[in-house]
């Protein structure tokens, strides 16, 4: 018969599934200090389903805003606010604060901006991703790792998530994602990217993954990001394409084999793999084309890696490539000889 409310922290899955079983009902509620503790709720049914923190209580409203304070549409993320009655008068001796975090929008009055990264469903929920200050800007773009974290968590068998940025060399940064996993998960890094890749874009879908069995966690119960270190040993995700496992069977495959193992510090993948999905990015696109206009002595810019992205085609325009080149060259001696004939019998003649 027991009732339970969840607040003050972010609810997983694997709270929920804990919980669950524990109680007749299960809710979770949102709200900072603020706006008076509780501003939203929802009662938690399934601990599969979409995790959200339900629709704003009487005399509250929610607000989805971009960067520069404008609601945005149905679906799209933004900085969280909060208007209605719960909304209090600011911070005392904190002018500044105030003016930034408790703005005046339109007939609604004074709305408190609470930091927290969300977005409206269609069906008036609220799905909270985390924070402004977890954002990270990433090839120019920026990205709410806690989006990511979010999408993560709703795959099947993961019960936590933490995505990171990791510097792999110079302007090579890259996401990867930690998962806290049931014992025995092993999807490939397509499925995974499969589920993220319905809301998120591609430039979001982190690179490598690691797994285990449980994260670090502070005293106050937070897991310890700064205690998740990532290590290739551990992040052996397969991509599903690896499992035909086809080897260079030519030598501009191999060297073009060895290039990619080097650039994507990894050793098991196939001449069929697509390169991004392997963890390139457009940098790495620019570097492996000109390591092949240098090795195999051809002009190729970075638009055909992502034309060409697997060892296989790129061996193939390379092949063609020379090929033509060789051709051309053939025909210029020809025309050459050609014209020395030419002139030759004009001697002759003369």
């Amino acid at each position: 018969d027991l009732k339970i409310v969840s607040g003050g922290e972010a609810m997983t899955h694997d709270l929920v599934e804990q919980l669950l079983p524990r109680c007749c009902e299960l809710y979770n509620y949102y709200g900072p200090t603020e706006t008076t503790i509780c501003s939203t709720g929802t009662r938690i049914l399934n601990p599969e389903g979409r995790i959200t923190i339900g629709k704003p209580f009487d005399n509250n409203q929610v607000f989805i805003l971009d960067k520069n304070n404008m609601l945005l549409p149905v679906g799209v993320s933004g900085e969280l606010a909060i208007g209605g009655e719960g909304v209090s008068k600011g911070y005392l001796n904190r002018p500044e604060l105030n003016a930034e975090k408790f703005i005046q929008f339109g007939h609604w009055g004074i709305i408190y901006k609470t930091g927290d990264v969300a977005r409206l469903l269609p069906d008036g929920n609220i799905q909270l991703f985390g924070r402004t200050d977890n954002q990270v800007k990433l090839r120019g773009y920026r990205i709410e790792l806690g989006e990511i974290e979010s999408r993560l968590a709703g795959v099947p068998g993961v019960r936590d998530a933490v995505v990171k940025v990791h510097k792999f060399g110079d302007n090579d940064d890259r996401l990867v994602a930690f998962l806290n996993a049931d014992p025995g998960f092993k999807p490939s890094k397509d499925e995974i990217a499969s589920i993220l890749s319905k809301d998120l874009n591609s430039y979001m879908i982190p690179s490598y993954y690691q797994v285990s069995d449980g994260f670090p966690y502070l005293q106050n119960g937070k897991i310890n990001r700064k205690g998740l270190e990532f290590k290739f040993a551990e992040s052996d995700l397969d991509s599903s394409t690896q499992k035909s496992n086809l080897l260079p069977e030519n030598e501009i495959e191999k060297i073009l084999f060895g290039k990619w193992s080097e650039m994507l510090k990894i050793s098991n993948f196939s001449v069929t793999d697509n390169f991004f999905d392997m963890g390139g990015n457009s940098l790495l696109a620019i570097k492996l084309a000109n390591f092949i206009s240098s090795e195999f002595n051809i002009e190729l810019k970075a638009l055909i890696i992502f034309e060409h992205p697997t060892i296989k085609s790129q061996s193939e325009y390379v092949s063609g490539n020379k090929e033509e080149k060789s051709q051309l060259q053939n025909s210029k001696i020809d025309d050459r000889m050609s014209s020395r004939k030419n002139i030759n019998f004009r001697k002759l003649r003369g």
